[in-house]
């Protein structure tokens, strides 16, 4: 992937979406001339290849990367992983 295909990405699909780099910048959080910066290539986008590798390797999306609640998260998976088993009296338990 090369930085000036993410360029002029970035670039287009704001236009598309009709928002201006000050619009966008606020959207996203960062300054508008960061906006500007990653637009005209005078700022490394490499973590956003990264972000894609990461995404194919986990067969995910971007958002399922991060999460509003990480404590919630954690127990969420934590019960998925739990395993029903019966015990020696044959009742069923869960078991990590």
């Amino acid at each position: 992937m090369k930085n000036k295909h993410l360029i002029s990405n970035i670039a287009s699909l704001r236009i598309k979406e009709g928002l201006t780099q000050l619009a966008l910048s606020r959207k996203v959080g960062v300054t508008e001339s960061t906006i500007a910066n990653w637009e005209k290539g005078r700022s490394d986008l490499k973590w956003i290849e990264n972000v894609v590798r990461l995404c194919d390797a986990l067969k995910c999306q971007p958002k399922d990367l991060i999460s509003d609640n990480p404590l919630e998260e954690i127990r969420k998976r934590h019960e998925k992983n739990k395993k029903k088993v019966k015990n020696e009296n044959g009742k069923v338990v869960m078991k990590h």
